[in-house]
């Protein structure tokens, strides 16, 4: 994953800085703590394959980090089986999390022909189709439903001088997940050669057989016919009538598991075709400074500012009317999120790749999933010279991930003092406070 080599490089590079500045250092330790605590979700990601290698479950980028890590947990030190963590993966899949997975799948651009008819975009109300039958415990449908969808998709999701294929046509090393954990080698190819896999005949079990496994705790009993409740997606099995037990909740969260990751893997081919900016990464950036005094010089002189309401310079800090603005339009009005104005609190390379600057519903859909109604802001702690957090309180009515909230959150907005080309604020003509991350449930406080 190429984010990742890059975020290992710029952690260590930040160390090394640190000795060169002391007054930075407490800024740039910020700074690694916070890279370092993504890398931690890395690790999450090596252990969440380790376990469900052999369980058809894929980490995409939904899914709640901190329900992963407190399930692994469970699994690591035997309070639970596999098969049991299992079964708690599925109970993830709930209603919010699967109409936050579909407002993602909705913004998917066709490679060809853009946003008016993405892979997902035209198949949106068999998406609502399938989201219904799930909640009612109509698995089969669902999962034929979802097959067919993600089919479909991936059949419109084409280069050109590509011959059309669907999914179930492709050969699994074809949906190679550029930078993404769906592309972990037992992750969204692997899943695909077992859902692919061919099934040619009807799993019948005998009396003996089907009692053994009750005891093993392989089956809670629900089998019919002397067959096992089927465990794994397996569409060729499902699609040509070989496997007629598969009407459980599990299999129906494994079709959601599968099309939110190919999603990520429809986002990852984007990701790939973006042209290389010629912006510099955080380590040459750090390897520049080292020997510009002038940002020596500004960065020793820094007096670290914790400014609160109280504070007479508190509401004439810069960033005080750059995070109200900012929460102003997430906010919006009666009309939702003014999207057209929320470009400027980005750079080019703070905004995620999948947002086009041409079209605001990227924007739109995006915050609107994440609805605030009120906010203050509670403290600004200025502490490096062009690094600042600021802490607000928002009254969210909408979801965090997929959690569904209504109540005051405590967030932290990181901000960076750049321009939109993210030039060095003492070489730059017009340097402004500008975003660090833009997506909100990662400035979401967890422990709210």
């Amino acid at each position: 994953m190429p984010h990742v080599r890059q975020l290992l490089t710029d952690v260590f590079s930040i160390a090394s800085l640190t000795l060169c500045f002391s007054n930075a250092r407490e800024s740039l330790s910020q700074l690694a703590s916070q890279s370092l605590k993504f890398i931690e979700h890395i690790d999450t990601v090596d252990r969440f394959y380790e376990i469900f290698q052999d369980e058809q479950w894929i980490f995409h980028e939904s899914l709640q980090v901190h329900k992963i890590q407190f399930m692994l947990a469970q699994a690591e030190v035997g309070i639970i089986s596999v098969r049991e963590a299992s079964s708690k993966m599925a109970d993830i899949y709930d209603e919010e999390m699967i109409e936050w997975g579909i407002s993602k799948l909705k913004s998917i651009n066709n490679l060809m022909s853009g946003k008016e008819n993405g892979p997902f975009l035209d198949r949106t109300f068999l998406l609502w189709d399938a989201r219904d039958m799930y909640l009612s415990e109509h698995y089969r449908g669902c999962i034929h439903l979802l097959l067919a969808c993600v089919d479909g998709a991936v059949n419109d999701f084409y280069l050109p001088g590509e011959s059309k294929q669907g999914l179930w046509k492709r050969a699994p090393e074809t949906v190679v997940s550029y930078d993404t954990y769906a592309g972990h080698k037992h992750g969204l190819m692997e899943v695909l050669k077992t859902a692919k896999s061919s099934v040619s005949k009807l799993p019948i079990r005998t009396v003996e057989e089907r009692y053994e496994a009750m005891l093993s705790g392989q089956t809670n009993g629900d089998t019919w016919g002397g067959m096992f409740s089927e465990r794994s997606l397996r569409r060729n099995g499902i699609e040509h009538g070989m496997l007629i037990n598969y009407n459980n909740k599990l299999v129906a969260a494994k079709a959601w598991n599968l099309i939110f990751s190919v999603g990520d893997w429809m986002n990852s081919i984007h990701k790939a075709m973006e042209p290389v900016h010629t912006i510099k990464s955080l380590s040459s950036l750090i390897k520049d400074t080292e020997s510009n005094w002038k940002y020596e010089e500004l960065s020793e002189a820094h007096v670290k500012l914790e400014l609160e309401p109280d504070h007479a310079e508190f509401a004439k800090h810069p960033l005080y009317t750059r995070t109200a603005d900012f929460l102003e339009c997430w906010k919006g009005t009666k009309n939702g999120v003014k999207c057209r104005q929320m470009w400027r609190f980005g750079t080019e390379r703070t905004l995620p790749f999948w947002w086009n600057r041409k079209n605001d519903e990227d924007i739109k859909d995006h915050f609107a999933m994440h609805r605030i109604r009120s906010f203050q802001i509670d403290r600004i702690s200025h502490y490096s010279y062009e690094f600042a957090d600021v802490r607000v309180t928002c009254h969210f009515d909408g979801y965090i991930r997929s959690e569904r909230v209504d109540r005051d959150i405590s967030m932290i907005l990181k901000w960076i003092l750049t321009d939109e080309s993210d030039t060095l604020p003492f070489e730059s003509d017009n340097p402004n406070w500008y975003l660090l991350t833009w997506d909100p449930w990662l400035n979401y406080e967890i422990g709210n």
